[in-house]
């Protein structure tokens, strides 16, 4: 466990009444050679966003100050576990941190779940653990405290990239499925992208400084397959209805999706043996990049492929309608239409999305479609965000050319997410933590709400 935030101080102290923590996913380690999980410049932004929020709320009612400090921790997860352990591994942490002594004073536990965090966020809700166990009294306790569960990019309904045939060989034995191909000529463009591929260069660059780390995330997941498993699409069925209606709780999904490529300013043609070579380069990096045009680093586009997995199909009748209800409802989103009306889009203004929305499109690890639990409720969805999945948690490009490996995103889908993007997102999470802070006490009478603009005369 890793405390990043801890209570935000004033010139005058005051504990923090709400503890806003941050549920990792898949391979949910601390630290990836120089990469957190969550980057430092996510953690700022979301800090940002809440001590704006307790400003505003300190305008509106000088009695609603005592409750508007923010404290903003990180969890660890088992990387590779089943879902069942990192459901242990998470309560026992939750408890731990709720017993430091500078959490002794908080009433309401938000959480931020990212990709299968998201779903461990969401699970925590069900009546029971996942093992069918009744939870304990100290469990119930702890979960009496929750207020809200965001999830962002989380396999709800689990994701198409785990079906696939070539994870599964992989996750088995990395050596054999190497040997076995052998002659996969897209295998062999891959390993070889970094040659002509900076940005795939710095994924290699990151693996062999540190190798031995690098190896044991990869020999986790081979070793224990068992999430791999359980995100399933055919898995996650038995999870679809594990969230009862809490009238205390706030349940929202922010949902991914990259881009198809970024639009760029118009360049000169350069004439001559480098005009040659710089379309030369071009045409290596993606063939069907148009003039113009920022398409995804090679890495990501080996994920997308095979997180679009284009041969599966939905056996489940009612994963079909999930499907089809949550893709009209995305697609709105995107193009203004009524049943998106009031959703923000986050997005670089330049990005231009995939057409038209179907199970097929993804962040590079989960199915955009798949996001959300339940696409007819008009409360879940809080925003489309345009970026890849390692995007939302930082790993971005942080300057135009960035010189150091920590400044580049780990997989680059050419979304145009930037800082921009980011702190609208963040906004977001704070704006939905508040609200469910200022509506709380309101009901319990400790404060009134926020005044009522007056009607113009």
């Amino acid at each position: 466990m890793k405390g990043l935030g801890g209570n935000m101080r004033s010139s005058t102290y005051h504990p923090a009444a709400d503890l806003v923590v941050l549920v990792p996913g898949f391979l949910g380690y601390e630290q990836l050679s120089s990469h957190p999980y969550f980057d430092e410049v996510l953690i700022d932004a979301l800090r940002q966003a809440l001590q704006a929020r307790r400003h505003t709320t300190n305008q509106l009612s000088s009695q609603a100050s005592r409750g508007a400090c923010f404290a903003v921790e990180t969890l660890s997860t088992v990387p590779a576990g089943s879902l069942l352990q990192r459901q242990a591994a998470i309560v026992s942490e939750l408890s731990e941190l709720l017993e430091h002594p500078s959490h002794f004073e908080v009433e309401r536990l938000h959480l931020i779940g990212h990709g299968t965090g998201g779903l461990d966020a969401r699970l925590l809700l069900a009546d029971r653990r996942l093992d069918g166990r009744l939870w304990a009294r100290p469990e119930n306790e702890l979960r009496s405290r929750i207020r809200s569960v965001l999830c962002i990019a989380a396999p709800q309904h689990g994701t198409r990239l785990v079906a696939h045939p070539d994870l599964r060989a992989l996750s088995r034995s990395l050596p054999r499925f190497l040997l076995q191909r052998a002659s996969d000529a897209e295998l062999w463009s891959l390993a070889t992208s970094g040659l002509r591929d900076m940005a795939t260069a710095d994924v290699l660059r990151l693996a062999l400084r540190r190798p031995a780390q690098a190896w044991s995330l990869v020999a986790s997941i081979a070793e224990h397959d068992d999430l791999l498993r359980d995100l399933s699409p055919e898995a996650m069925v038995r999870h679809r209805h594990a969230l009862p209606r809490l009238p205390n709780v706030q349940f929202g999904s922010i949902v991914t999706l990259a881009a198809d490529h970024l639009e760029l300013p118009a360049t000169p043609v350069r004439r001559g043996v480098f005009g040659r070579l710089d379309r030369y380069v071009r045409e290596m990096r993606s063939s069907r990049a148009a003039p113009n045009a920022r398409r995804g680093d090679p890495i990501f586009r080996w994920l997308r492929a095979r997180t679009a997995n284009p041969c599966w199909e939905v056996d489940d009748a009612s994963d079909a309608r999930i499907e089809d209800r949550a893709a009209r409802r995305i697609q709105a989103v995107l193009e203004g239409g009524a049943d998106g009306l009031g959703v923000p889009l986050i997005s670089h203004p330049n990005a231009v999305w995939p057409c038209p929305v179907d199970g097929r499109v993804n962040d590079g690890i989960v199915n955009s479609v798949r996001q959300l639990l339940r696409p007819e409720d008009d409360d879940e969805l809080l925003a489309v965000v345009v970026a890849d999945h390692l995007d939302v948690v930082g790993h971005f490009d942080k300057v135009p050319r960035p010189r150091h490996a920590e400044d580049h995103g780990l997989i680059r889908s050419g979304s145009g997410f930037s800082h921009e993007q980011l702190h609208a997102m963040c906004a977001l999470l704070a704006e939905r933590i508040d609200s469910v802070r200022l509506l709380e006490r309101a009901d319990s009478g400790i404060v009134s709400s926020p005044p009522a603009r007056a009607a113009a005369p």
